[in-house]
């Protein structure tokens, strides 16, 4: 693993969750997978906590997407500003997405982080195949990423299903991410399919076993989960 200093390059805000883009200090980005994480470290203290890279790893800086929930290191996240630096270590964490050309992806909120970073790699690498992403959200003005998912979509890079769980909008799904659904959007035979998931611990184990009922392999499918 490496440790080394970032400077806050952008903060963009959108509802409660904010995008912080860092660069590294030596210019030289840390090498990771699509679909790891980090350790963000306030600076002389070893208070850290682990979030998902949303960046593919060819650019050179750091994205991420974090919800601001009012907790101890959240509050010190959202205190930051254009020019703060943060220590980063990493990378960490056993899903990565490594080339294959039939995947479904699952997010929950800022569970589309490392999601994010497959699907941009997929789209940097212009790698073709069967990709679906489901994304819920509560609302629409709540979803990050809404604008770039959506062009992606429109390209045919990637069905994208967006669904919000406290509205209902023309032309989305409304609700949570279940079987019924799955089942309206995705192919009749799943057996090659490899699946991603990043949300609630609850509903990324749920899902599991509906992916696995529908013909998902066990070993294909990787989440991980919070709360």
């Amino acid at each position: 693993m490496e440790k080394k200093m970032y400077m806050i390059r952008e903060i963009e805000k959108i509802a409660d969750t904010k995008i912080l883009r860092m660069e590294p200090k030596d210019g030289k980005n840390i090498q990771f997978r699509p679909g790891q994480f980090v350790k963000i470290i306030k600076p002389g203290t070893g208070e850290f906590r682990p979030y998902s890279i949303a960046s593919p790893p060819e650019w050179n800086f750091l994205e991420f997407a974090i919800r601001m929930t009012g907790g101890k290191f959240t509050s010190y996240l959202d205190t930051l500003m254009e020019g703060d630096k943060i220590e980063i270590e990493g990378p960490l964490g056993h899903i990565q997405y490594g080339g294959e050309k039939r995947c479904i992806f699952v997010a929950a909120g800022t569970g589309i982080a490392p999601i994010m970073s497959m699907l941009r790699t997929i789209e940097r690498e212009n790698i073709s195949g069967e990709f679906y992403l489901f994304y819920s959200n509560k609302t629409k003005n709540e979803t990050v990423y809404f604008e770039e998912l959506r062009r992606m979509h429109e390209a045919g890079k990637v069905r994208v299903v967006f669904t919000f769980t406290r509205e209902e909008a023309p032309g989305f799904e409304h609700g949570r991410i279940g079987e019924e659904m799955l089942k309206k959007y995705l192919p009749a035979e799943l057996g090659e399919f490899k699946v991603f998931m990043c949300g609630k611990m609850e509903m990324v184990l749920s899902l599991k076993e509906i992916f696995e009922k529908l013909g998902v392999k066990k070993e294909n499918i990787k989440f991980e989960g919070w709360g």
